[in-house]
């Protein structure tokens, strides 16, 4: 049986806003446990300064946002 399971995350480079997410993560170092800790703090409630994200976003919603962040020079 395996240990570890692997998953992938893809980052669209034609899009500035997930380019820009994609450069933060890298900076950190070990994006694995990045991304673990990052999950580890929503699971467990530990930020309050901030409400949930919905692990699915409306598509209008998700066009809106994201034609928000396009506008927004990185």
């Amino acid at each position: 049986m395996k240990k570890r399971k692997v998953l992938q995350a893809s980052f669209n480079l034609a899009d500035k806003f997930e380019v820009g997410l994609l450069e933060y993560a890298m900076a950190q170092g070990d994006v694995s446990k990045y991304i673990k800790r990052l999950i580890y703090v929503e699971k467990e409630g530990l930020r309050k300064d901030v409400a949930p994200v919905p692990a699915v976003i409306p598509t209008e919603a998700n066009d809106k946002i994201k034609a928000a962040m396009n506008s927004v020079s990185l």
